[in-house]
């Protein structure tokens, strides 16, 4: 079983709540194959002052395929 994983910010354990979050879930479910395609709904001001996106690489380079969903568009996109 894949699991898709929709959520708010980044995979950033340097963060709080979110990032932490969507680090371990996404960290947890790679290590076990079970990772689907992550929708991550950011705010471009806040990602490029306060994320450290090393975080998001190193998911990447394990196998994380994502998406950034940047709140401007958020109202555009329809997830079924």
């Amino acid at each position: 079983m894949k699991v898709a994983l929709f959520s708010t910010g980044i995979p950033d354990p340097s963060q709080g709540g979110s990032g932490i979050f969507n680090y371990l879930v996404c960290d947890f479910l790679l290590k076990r194959n079970q990772m689907g395609p992550a929708f991550f709904r950011v705010n471009e001001n806040f990602l490029n002052r306060h994320c450290n996106q090393k975080y998001l690489e190193e998911l990447r380079r394990k196998g994380l395929t994502y998406e950034l969903v940047y709140e401007k568009d958020a109202a555009k996109k329809i997830f079924f």
